[in-house]
């Protein structure tokens, strides 16, 4: 089972001051579980990897606050939280 959750700008910080530790972590847990669902589906080849190299996230800011474009902007989500149904409907 992969875990997912929405972090704030504090947890981003922490995780960017040691990026090494958490790309390893990301990576252990995710690969193993997305060639898991690969072989489940006999999927032997794709173009997609869940492999993340820190290079891609250093000197990025690893948390999106949207406030600022909702207040200035007036900008409305058409799905303003992530469920189930609405992964569910994407991997279709």
């Amino acid at each position: 089972e992969v875990k997912t959750a929405f972090m704030g700008w504090m947890a981003s910080k922490a995780a960017a001051m040691m990026l090494d530790r958490v790309v390893n972590s990301v990576n252990e847990r995710h690969v193993p579980a997305f060639t898991e669902i690969c072989q489940e589906q006999k999927i032997f080849n794709t173009p997609i990897s869940p492999y993340l190299d820190k290079e891609v996230l250093k000197n990025k800011g690893l948390c999106i606050d949207g406030g600022a474009i909702e207040k200035d902007e007036g900008f409305k989500y058409t799905h303003p939280k992530v469920t189930k149904e609405l992964l569910e409907e994407q991997l279709k």
